[in-house]
């Protein structure tokens, strides 16, 4: 079984998502925050994922590490955008 972030990025649809919101005012993007973890010779920071909906800002409280399950729920809250259009 694939993971989802896999079959966003095979199948063009977590970028023809992306690029949807883009164009409507719909932008989700990680805050660094000052907490690291031990990921890599110097440590990254923890991210959390903030959701610009056309100026209205909203920040999730889940933390995520900078990999590809942050990307996999990038991908995933731009497809939920894209398909409630």
């Amino acid at each position: 079984m694939k993971k989802a972030s896999e079959s966003y990025i095979q199948t063009g649809l977590g970028f023809k998502a992306m690029n949807w919101c883009n164009h409507n005012d719909i932008k989700i993007y990680p805050i660094p925050l000052e907490k690291k973890y031990n990921g890599g010779k110097y440590g990254k920071h923890w991210c959390v994922i903030e959701i610009d909906k056309q100026g209205i800002k909203k920040r999730g409280k889940e933390y995520y590490t900078q990999d590809m399950k942050l990307t996999n729920k990038i991908l995933e809250l731009y497809t939920y955008f894209y398909s409630r259009r």
